[in-house]
């Protein structure tokens, strides 16, 4: 079957476009901060390179999505952005998905699954990821509550160096500790 002209521009963009050579530093950090980086965002070309398989452009859209950016929120759209980013291995949406578990957003929460998702994206250096492994270490949610492993990620996220993640950890491991008495 023959390609139309404007299917060989769609072409041309999507290898234009490699996610390998996507600009990662200008990634949405989170989905607490992702409002302030999506200003700048032109959707159509985000929903054209996230059909061309770029997982920036396809955490972006679930940040979207997820929170109303600019479209009506629908979490099943949102999932369906993060999950083809993480089945990239994309840290940010490994984490986003780990979110969309732990706090329930258009799914049941499970923290099993949160853990799942957090744990492949603190693997991948995601220091968000690594936060709420320890928090749900830290707490037993959804696993038997372990101080070793939840320092171990705690730990982790301190010595990274910023400085909100570092109050939260410390935070986080101060509240563990009064539960373990």
């Amino acid at each position: 079957m023959p390609f139309s002209n404007k299917s060989y521009l769609v072409i041309l963009f999507c290898l234009a476009s490699n996610p390998v050579l996507a600009d990662y530093n200008a990634t949405v950090v989170g989905v607490r901060a992702s409002s302030q980086n999506l200003v700048k965002l032109n959707f159509k070309q985000t929903l054209v390179k996230a059909n061309c398989g770029d997982p920036v452009s396809q955490m972006n859209l679930g940040v979207c999505f997820l929170t109303g950016f600019n479209v009506e929120r629908n979490y099943n759209t949102a999932y369906y952005w993060f999950n083809k980013a993480a089945s990239q291995n994309f840290p940010q949406a490994l984490y986003n998905m780990g979110v969309l578990y732990y706090k329930g957003y258009g799914v049941p929460i499970d923290y099993k699954k949160a853990r799942y998702w957090f744990k492949r994206g603190a693997i991948k250096g995601n220091k968000e990821s690594m936060y709420y492994l320890g928090i749900i270490y830290g707490l037993g949610k959804g696993v038997a509550k372990n101080q070793k492993i939840a320092d171990y990620w705690l730990d982790k996220v301190i010595k990274l160096g910023d400085s909100r993640m570092q109050k939260d950890a410390l935070n986080v491991k101060a509240i563990v500790d009064k539960t373990k008495k």
